[in-house]
């Protein structure tokens, strides 16, 4: 058994990182179904992560949609984008976010058998979680983000033509006005001539996740 959660039956989704822990608590990679089914189907998702602000997986937000309630660590990129969105730490306190493994077992122990207090958190966090991924709040940060670096270019016009074209002096040096206009002194005709004779680019689009792709977040114990 996981020396932190030994009083309670659980199962670690993907492979053990530690030589030691083999046998049936620990489901190895799976197919969507099966890995999907053992989420919807546990009464308590142990989200911990990489102990990193800057790494997040989907699978714990993937469980929330679940309805399966999440208890999650402070060093994790679930408290960076709510602290990002503007929640208080109280409130992320009381929406399962604890500050050190040992208080994850401590609270998973205290929840397990409460079956009101599972489905009040799991309540709690979908309304919570929901507005800090949402697709507009998502949309607001990415128009933020085209902002901060418009704003950090020399120049910005009325037409948001991008600052280093702005200026006809030094239009020549970046690119050129038409594809028949000769070249500056100072560039290289014979990359521009490859470019010339190359048909254009296709755009390719994202490839498709692979179902081992998307299980890859399997550092997680999980209780069911």
């Amino acid at each position: 058994m996981h020396p932190v959660f030994s009083e309670l039956p659980y199962i670690v989704l993907g492979k053990s990182r530690t030589k030691g822990q083999t046998g049936g608590q620990v489901s190895g990679y799976l197919d969507s179904t099966s890995f999907y089914s053992k989420i919807a189907s546990s009464r308590l998702f142990i989200y911990i992560g990489f102990h990193s602000f800057y790494h997040l997986h989907f699978t714990p937000l993937e469980a929330m949609c679940m309805g399966v309630p999440v208890l999650f660590l402070y060093q994790s990129g679930l408290t960076k984008e709510a602290l990002d969105h503007g929640v208080s730490l109280d409130l992320l306190n009381e929406t399962g976010m604890c500050s050190s493994v040992h208080e994850l077992q401590l609270r998973a122990s205290s929840l397990f058998h409460n079956l009101e207090a599972l489905e009040d958190l799991s309540r709690r966090q979908y309304a919570l979680f929901r507005n800090v991924f949402s697709r507009t709040y998502a949309l607001q940060q990415l128009k933020r983000f085209y902002w901060r670096i418009q704003d950090g270019l020399p120049e910005k016009s009325n037409l948001h033509v991008q600052a280093p074209f702005v200026k006809e002096e030094i239009k020549p040096l970046y690119r050129k006005p038409s594809i028949k206009t000769n070249l500056p002194v100072n560039s290289q005709p014979s990359a521009w001539k490859r470019l010339e004779r190359s048909p254009a680019p296709r755009f390719m689009g994202r490839t498709k996740a692979s179902s081992a792709d998307k299980q890859k977040p399997a550092v997680m114990p999980q209780a069911c």
